[in-house]
């Protein structure tokens, strides 16, 4: 018996083995789950940011209401508190104003703020809306209102 024969002839291949294909498919499927994944995971952040913005200036705003200052040092309040959140980075830009009303009515002063942050994804080609695929970005909007008492009607 000769140590360099081989009986590979004799013994029925397995059907365990993978071929060259399904590899390729594998790793191409995972490729675009991989970049489904950044684009939420994109998506989320810049929701998430805008909403926490929106709410630290209309907190900020509302804690210049329950102090008594004047409408324009509320309304600097407001700015400075979403003045105050962190830089988004590449992918995220830094909350903007869209509306800021200070209405006081039938016993009711409602502080109303909402900002919008706009988000780039970064891959367009896989998101369905087509606008989102030309452009490649998104806007994400929050609105936050509060109510107070109106003691000076």
């Amino acid at each position: 018996m000769s140590f360099l024969s081989s009986n590979r002839n004799t013994q029925p291949r397995r059907a365990s083995g993978h071929s060259l294909l399904d590899i390729g498919v594998a790793v191409f499927l995972l490729t675009v789950l991989a970049l489904l994944v950044s684009n939420i995971f994109v998506i989320h952040l810049a929701r998430d940011y805008n909403d926490r913005a929106c709410k630290d200036a209309v907190l900020s705003a509302a804690r210049a209401v329950i102090s008594g200052k004047d409408p324009l040092s509320i309304q600097r309040a407001a700015q400075d508190g979403l003045n105050e959140s962190p830089q988004g980075g590449y992918f995220i830009e830094h909350p903007t104003f869209l509306e800021y009303k200070d209405e006081k009515s039938a016993g009711v002063r409602q502080l109303r703020v909402q900002t919008q942050t706009v988000a780039r994804v970064p891959f367009p080609i896989l998101v369905m809306d087509d606008e989102t695929r030309e452009r490649g970005i998104l806007a994400f909007k929050s609105t936050y209102i509060v109510e107070f008492p109106n003691k000076n009607p």
